[in-house]
């Protein structure tokens, strides 16, 4: 049996050329420089534990942005989209590093 594994940290959305125009036309910025360019912006808003890149159900890419609680004042700073990619919030509650128990 073949198991095949992607790794959306490294999912990229393709630069396309029109052929028909003959014009060169940049497509979408990849979604990891576009998390890049508002994770620090988004972190620091209140409640939000973290950010990553995604898929959506049918495949697509998108941000997810986790949260302790959803509430109007975070759905109101937080954008539906960043350069074209959806934004998704995901209520996770509070995220705390794991202590593990040494036991002797």
């Amino acid at each position: 049996m073949l198991l095949f594994f992607t790794s959306y940290e490294s999912f990229h959305i393709p630069s396309y050329i029109s052929i028909c125009s003959g014009e060169d036309k940049v497509g979408p910025e990849d979604i990891n420089k576009v998390l890049e360019s508002y994770k620090e912006e988004i972190m620091r808003i209140p409640g939000v534990v973290g950010v990553y890149v995604s898929a959506m159900e049918d495949g697509s890419p998108c941000i997810k942005v986790m949260v302790n609680e959803i509430t109007p004042e975070i759905t109101g700073k937080l954008p539906s989209e960043l350069e074209g990619y959806p934004v998704i919030i995901i209520p996770t509650g509070n995220i705390a590093p794991y202590k593990q128990n040494k036991t002797e």
